[in-house]
């Protein structure tokens, strides 16, 4: 097994070929973690932060791969992130599923013990996936301290190509509230979904343009949370979209009524899979429930479609995506201390603090619910159906 090291964006895009069939031949679907939209991350989220991509290759192809990018958490506390933002993620752990996989986790572990920054922080990981469960179990053969904490869940739709077995799987409510959703649109002149796969120059820039116009005029717009709002992400996207059509992994749909645009889905399809990057709808005609309309039309063809096995929302568990969704699987932060004294203490600290904070949540849950009349608020999900 040998260490390649990936120092610098250009690095990353001449070793582009390698890294892509690395992402082929590995469990990982999302197409952000190919090379070219990793590179475009980089430049919009860490242009000046340190980046590194650590490889292991087994006679020369490649067999594992992570990168990191050097940050200061709080701006204090120096730490090996992953390309991991609330607007865009391409981080992932590449691992070939040919390979012999203990080798070359141990032969990376190896490498992350002896990381200039004495802690690895990534947050947002799939940790319940094989790839990641035999990196913690590398990382503790190389005893370096871990830990794992779950910050969420994201909800996804196992695709089995039966739509009305999977309507009959839906509670009550929603099955009602989509019965009268369609009605309503029925009645007020339909709606259509056109959805693209396929785009010729010049076309992505413009539909991705016109999709972030109808999210700034939903409520995001009014709380600055809109692509729109923020310099320079609208171009961001429409470069992201642009490397990720000239591999065939975008898709872009737009839900249309009386030949307006009202709803609009950005997404990413690799393996298989669909993820559900950003969805916006038209404020002025929420009467309609545009973007559950996109939703369910969307399905439909999903489930129509042969190719397709998994929708994942890509983002926390919420009530938008949990009424639709048939399982969940879990992200967290995993922090790894390095071998140094200073990555084991800190790490220490870290593990310290995270019981006190628990505690001291835990104190003010119980002082504010032995309050008269305050009851606890649960996020409802009626969880994984079989």
């Amino acid at each position: 097994m040998q260490l390649i090291r990936l120092q610098s964006k250009d690095e990353l895009l001449s070793a582009a070929g390698d890294l892509n069939e690395l992402w082929r031949r590995s469990a990982v679907a999302l197409p952000a973690a190919r090379a070219e939209p990793l590179a475009a991350w980089l430049d919009q989220f860490a242009p000046r932060q340190a980046f590194q991509m650590l490889v292991v290759a087994d006679a020369g192809r490649w067999a594992a791969a992570l990168p990191l990018v050097d940050r200061r958490l709080k701006g204090l506390l120096p730490a090996a992130c992953w390309p991991y933002s609330p607007w865009w993620t391409s981080g992932e752990l590449l691992l070939d599923a040919e390979a012999d996989q203990r080798a070359a986790l141990d032969a990376l572990a190896v490498e992350l013990a002896q990381l200039q920054q004495p802690l690895m922080w990534l947050d947002a990981v799939r940790f319940t996936a094989p790839r990641w469960q035999a990196l913690l179990r590398a990382v503790e053969r190389a005893g370096l301290p871990a830990s794992v904490r779950q910050q969420a869940v994201i909800g996804q739709v196992e695709i089995d190509h039966d739509w009305d077995e999977y309507q009959a799987r839906w509670t009550k409510g929603h099955r009602r509230k989509m019965k009268v959703a369609l009605r309503k649109a029925d009645a007020a002149g339909g709606v259509r979904l056109s959805s693209y796969d396929r785009f010729s120059p010049g076309e992505v820039g413009s539909f991705v343009r016109a999709g972030f116009e109808i999210e700034h005029r939903s409520w995001k717009g009014g709380q600055r949370s809109s692509v729109l709002s923020q310099p320079g992400m609208l171009e961001y996207y429409v470069e992201q979209g642009q490397r990720l059509a000239s591999a065939g992994c975008l898709r872009l749909s737009f839900l249309e009524h009386h030949g307006q645009q009202i709803a609009f889905e950005y997404g990413l399809t690799g393996k298989g899979t669909y993820y559900s990057y950003k969805v916006g709808y038209d404020e002025r005609f929420a009467d309609l429930t545009p973007g559950q309309l996109l939703r369910f039309e969307l399905l439909q063809r999903f489930f129509a479609d042969p190719a397709c096995t998994l929708v994942d929302f890509a983002g926390p568990l919420c009530r938008a995506t949990s009424a639709w969704s048939t399982r969940v699987e879990p992200v967290g932060r995993v922090v790894i201390g390095t071998a140094s004294m200073r990555g084991r203490l800190l790490h220490g600290g870290y593990r310290f603090w995270r019981r006190q904070r628990q505690v001291l949540l835990s104190a003010r849950r119980e002082d504010t619910f032995s309050q008269p009349g305050v009851q606890p608020r649960l996020q409802h999900y009626s969880g994984p159906r079989a």
